[in-house]
């Protein structure tokens, strides 16, 4: 029972970082209903995204930066998901 709590709670975090993903690609209106899923999105991924970015800086690719720490959380999670 708690595996599957845990299991999903995996998901959401999941979902929310790539909702996060997402709108860092787009432009979001104050106020609108995806700045409140955006802000929503950042405060559930933030706790863990913050740790990883001080350890893994962004890849510096031309004039922008790539950064990495989605992706390094992302197959954390995904292998706790496993391991459950």
């Amino acid at each position: 029972m708690i595996f599957t709590i845990l299991w999903w709670l995996c998901v959401l975090f999941l979902a929310a970082l790539w909702a996060r993903i997402i709108f860092s690609y787009l432009s979001v209106m104050p106020g609108s209903t995806l700045d409140g899923l955006n802000r929503w999105a950042t405060t559930i991924t933030d706790p863990l995204l913050r740790p990883v970015r001080r350890v893994l800086p962004p890849a510096r690719i031309g004039q922008g930066a790539l950064d990495l720490s989605p992706i390094v959380v992302s197959i954390a999670v995904i292998i706790l998901m496993n391991w459950l």
